[in-house]
């Protein structure tokens, strides 16, 4: 656009070549602003979305600890279960025990037991 407005200019007068470099400065600058404008509009735009991942990233760091917290006290949990048990499993082997002597202690002194 530029070359051909050039090579009309050379074959006007001098006031219709201004008129008409005045109008081509005028197109260019309302170019230049609308392309102003929309990269204004695209970096507000950018920085909207740069804030909005930041403020993901957070969100995930704070799960993930957060998870990691539960974890750890799940491992807990599981692990005070397992001494429970095992102390539950020893004290009714001992109780079955005690009670198999008593039983057999009973029978003895009711003559029941044969030897």
């Amino acid at each position: 656009a530029t070359v051909s407005v050039l090579y009309c200019v050379h074959n006007m007068e001098e006031d219709e070549a201004r008129l008409a470099a005045r109008e081509l400065v005028s197109k260019l600058q309302l170019r230049a602003g609308s392309a102003e404008s929309q990269v204004e509009r695209a970096f507000q735009e950018n920085e909207k979305l740069v804030t909005l991942l930041l403020e993901r990233g957070k969100e995930e760091k704070r799960l993930i600890a957060e998870n990691e917290k539960l974890r750890q006290q799940l491992h807990e949990a599981i692990n005070k279960q397992q001494v429970i048990a095992k102390t539950c499993a020893e004290k009714l082997a001992d109780a079955t025990e005690k009670l198999h002597a008593q039983d057999i202690t009973i029978r003895q002194l009711r003559g029941l037991d044969d030897p």
